[in-house]
C-alpha cells in the first residue's frame, strides 16, 4: 500500500498517489489492433488533455503541482465519488454481496464478491465463470472461443502499457488514501492489483477491451452475442467500484477511452456496429453508469456532468472513418 507523501502541492490539498511500486515500463507503441500508428501519440495527448479538463488534472511531479482545468474540481469530484462509494457499499444494500443481474443466471452463481476475488488474481482463472451468467450457453463456445476472444481484446485493444501510461500521468490517489486524508469512513476489499494510481481503471478498460474483441468477431461472423456475456464483461470493471478499490469516475474515464478506441482499433467494416453495441451496453447494463447518471440528474452542479456528457457524445457520434 502506498503512503500519502508529505509534500506541499501548489494547487490543491490533495496529494498524488505517492511512491509507485515496480510497474511494467509503459510502452509508447500503439495497441496491436490500432489501424494507423501515426495517430496514436496525438490521440494519447488529446485524451489526456480531455481528462485534465473534465475529470482529473495531470500530475507535474517535478514542480509538485497539478495541471488542467480539473484542478478546480478535483476535491468536489473526490467527495462525490466517495459519497457514491458509501451508497454502493452501505451494509443494507452492499452490491458486492449481491448476485449478478442476468436472466440466464445459473442457480449456483456466487455473489459479486467471489468473482471480484478471482478477478483480482487475473482473468485467466475466471473465464469459465461466464457459465454462471449464462446457464444455457454452449459449453464449447464458453470454454474455448469466447475466452480466446476476451484475452485478445484485453491485450490488443486495451493493453496494460497504455493503461499504466494514463495512471502515471494522472497519479490519482486511491479511495483508501483520500478517505483517510479527508477523515471519511470508507470500507474497501483487499486487492493485490490496487497498488498503483486509481485513474484509469485497468479492470474496467480491460473488460471493455475484451467486449470489443468479442463483439468485433461476432459482428464479422454475423453471430449473435448473449447479453449475459456482455453483462459479465461490464461487471468485470463495475466490481472494482463495488469493492471500493476504484472511484465511479475511474470507470467513467475508462469508458470514454473505450469508445474512442473503437474509432481506431476495430475493423472498419463493423466499427459503427461495435461502437454502438459498446455504448448501449455501458448505458443500459452498467450499475456504476446508472449511479453516475442518477447523480447528474439529482445534482445541478454534479462534478460528473462534464465527463458524462463527453461519454454520451461519443456514444451518439458516428465512428471516425
Amino acid at each position: 500500500m502506498s503512503t500519502i507523501p508529505e509534500l506541499r502541492w501548489n494547487d490543491s490539498g490533495l496529494p498524488p498517489y505517492g511512491r509507485l511500486p515496480t510497474l511494467a515500463v509503459p510502452s509508447d507503441a500503439a495497441p496491436d489492433d490500432w489501424l494507423d500508428e501515426a495517430t496514436y501519440k496525438p490521440w494519447l495527448a488529446k485524451m489526456l488533455e480531455l481528462f485534465s479538463r473534465v475529470l482529473w488534472p495531470v500530475c507535474d511531479l517535478q514542480n509538485k503541482s497539478w495541471r488542467g482545468d480539473a484542478v478546480a474540481t478535483m476535491e468536489r469530484l473526490t467527495l462525490a465519488d466517495l459519497d457514491l462509494l458509501q451508497r454502493i457499499r452501505q451494509p443494507r444494500a452492499r452490491l458486492i454481496d449481491t448476485l449478478p443481474v442476468s436472466p440466464l443466471r445459473h442457480l449456483a452463481c456466487p455473489p459479486h464478491r467471489v468473482f471480484f476475488e478471482g478477478e483480482d488474481v487475473g482473468p485467466a482463472k475466471t473465464v469459465e465463470w461466464l457459465r454462471f451468467y449464462d446457464r444455457e450457453a454452449n459449453k464449447d463456445l464458453i470454454l474455448d472461443a469466447i475466452p480466446v476472444l476476451m484475452s485478445r481484446g484485453m491485450s490488443r485493444k486495451a493493453p496494460t502499457a497504455m493503461i499504466y501510461w494514463f495512471k502515471q500521468q494522472l497519479q490519482r490517489p486511491r479511495p483508501y488514501q483520500t478517505s483517510l486524508l479527508l477523515a471519511l469512513d470508507i470500507t474497501y476489499q483487499a486487492a493485490t492489483t490496487a497498488l498503483h494510481p486509481s485513474m484509469v481503471s485497468g479492470h474496467s478498460l480491460a473488460g471493455i477491451g475484451a467486449l470489443m474483441g468479442v463483439m468485433e468477431r461476432c459482428a464479422l461472423d454475423q453471430v449473435p452475442l448473449s447479453p449475459a456475456i456482455v453483462q459479465y464483461l461490464l461487471d468485470f470493471g463495475d466490481r472494482r467500484v463495488m469493492a471500493g478499490v476504484h472511484y465511479p469516475s475511474d470507470n467513467l474515464a475508462s469508458w470514454i477511452l473505450a469508445l474512442d478506441l473503437c474509432d481506431h482499433a476495430v475493423a472498419p467494416a463493423v466499427r459503427r456496429q461495435v461502437k454502438q453495441q459498446v455504448w448501449h451496453a455501458i448505458r443500459d447494463q452498467s450499475v456504476v453508469y446508472s449511479r453516475i447518471a442518477e447523480h447528474v440528474r439529482d445534482h445541478r452542479d454534479s462534478p460528473f456532468a462534464a465527463a458524462l456528457k463527453e461519454l454520451q457524445l461519443r456514444g451518439k457520434s458516428k465512428p471516425a472513418e
